[in-house]
């Protein structure tokens, strides 16, 4: 076993002399960007409420459907204003406000870019909440 620790020891060495030495970077070279900061959470729950409201005028749903639009709505209401005093959300309630929108897209209520808004935002805010949005596409016949 010692002489196991020994022969890693040394072919780590050897490495690590092989490899050329970094230069330090100089002052007046350009600082490696950051990554863009995502959008923050109250954002994300203002543009979905938004777009599902402007979704919803134009959704193709029944009774059943209707209230779970208007549910919907109601949660995203009560998590901007839990976002503002807490800042924290009620992640459950979110989510399963998504797959209810989900479930409705899914069956043909919403159409055109309302529908891309939607899938983009749902998206966005299940991976700021927690749970990240899949699409999955239609199986071929």
């Amino acid at each position: 076993m010692r002489w196991l620790l020994i022969a890693l020891l040394t072919a780590a060495r050897g490495l690590a002399q092989e490899l050329p030495p970094t230069p330090p970077a100089s002052p007046d070279a350009p600082s490696p960007k950051k990554a863009p900061k995502p959008k923050s959470r109250m954002k994300l729950l203002r543009q979905m409420q938004i777009d599902l409201d402007m979704a919803a005028t134009h959704a193709k749903v029944d009774d059943k459907g209707r209230k779970l639009l208007d549910k919907c709505h109601e949660t995203l209401i009560d998590a901007i204003a839990q976002q503002q005093r807490f800042h924290s959300v009620n992640a459950g309630k979110i989510n399963r406000c998504l797959d209810d929108l989900e479930k409705l897209d899914d069956a043909g209520a919403f159409e055109g870019t309302e529908r891309d808004k939607l899938r983009d935002d749902r998206e966005k805010l299940g991976d700021a909440v927690g749970k990240p949005r899949r699409f999955h596409l239609p199986k071929p016949l």
